[in-house]
């Protein structure tokens, strides 16, 4: 993705017009964005294979660290990818709390897998977001 100078730049990619159709690494990009405007600091794409299961890193602006993943796909997320996020959390990036972003939706399963262990953005928190209300964590 290429940059883009002003918030006016982002908020005309972050549009689920253009987010639905982008690549899964254009996407992981756009939440890094998101993620800096909001105050996050050291936030590192990490992404493609090796990535642990995790594709972004970052602190929130009160110092915790968190551990991204980035679903950019048609269908519902299900629960096994949940199950993969917590795992990487509990194994690899001990100390960080799990948010998974996605411009779907979560299945019955997932949401019940992930209540409580993890941060769930689906597409109405992502509309949110990309509208300007600051990510949760």
């Amino acid at each position: 993705m290429r940059p883009v100078n002003g918030r006016s730049g982002w908020r005309a990619l972050a549009r689920f017009e253009r987010v639905d159709v982008m690549t899964g690494t254009d996407f992981e990009e756009l939440i890094a964005e998101l993620l800096r405007r909001d105050g996050f600091q050291a936030v590192e794409v990490i992404g493609r294979s090796g990535d642990r299961g995790v594709d972004i890193t970052a602190r929130t602006p009160d110092g915790r660290k968190i551990a991204v993943q980035c679903k950019r796909q048609a269908k519902n997320v299900p629960g096994d990818r949940i199950r993969n996020l917590i795992g990487a959390v509990h194994s690899t990036y001990l100390g960080h709390h799990g948010v998974l972003v996605t411009n779907a939706g979560y299945t019955a399963q997932a949401q019940s897998e992930g209540h409580g262990r993890i941060a769930m953005v689906g597409r109405q928190e992502l509309g949110s977001w990309m509208a300007g209300t600051p990510l949760k964590v």
